[in-house]
């Protein structure tokens, strides 16, 4: 009496089931490829001021094929996994230690600071996987530094 529901023959179920199987794999892969590229990309903003000669904590910047010395003296980074000492440790010990990148009016704006004037407030995507800096913002900030 009750409600019986008719069975697909066999050679019909099987490809079904593939499928299916097919359209929930291919479901993933597009967020699971998207989740490994975004990983090692984080936005952040370090400042420092360009300097003369290379230090602790000095980061070798390389702006439209040419070096220049970076003293860092923080960053902050969206990511929460994101740890200073990490960032430093990654980059410290390889020339350049990162390629920055962006609109060439900012680009000039680095290469043309002078060292040991002011510090600088830089803000971009920070790629971790080619140690490639997307500058989109450029802060001159006030020296507070006491006089010499």
């Amino acid at each position: 009496m009750g409600f019986h529901r008719p069975a697909l023959p066999r050679p019909v179920k099987t490809p079904l089931c593939l499928l299916f199987g097919l359209v929930v794999v291919l479901g993933l892969v597009p967020s699971l490829a998207a989740q490994t590229t975004t990983r090692g990309t984080v936005l952040i903003e370090f400042t420092g001021m360009v300097q003369s000669w290379p230090g602790n904590d000095v980061l070798t910047l390389e702006v439209k094929k040419q070096h220049i010395f970076f003293a860092l003296h923080d960053v902050h980074s969206s990511g929460q996994r994101f740890l200073r000492e990490r960032f430093l440790s990654d980059l410290r010990l390889r020339t350049p230690s990162m390629y920055v990148r962006g609109p060439d009016y900012l680009l000039e704006e680095l290469l043309a600071e002078k060292p040991d004037i002011r510090p600088l407030k830089l803000r971009g995507m920070y790629y971790s996987d080619s140690r490639a800096f997307v500058m989109n913002r450029l802060f001159r900030l006030r020296d507070t530094r006491p006089d010499r």
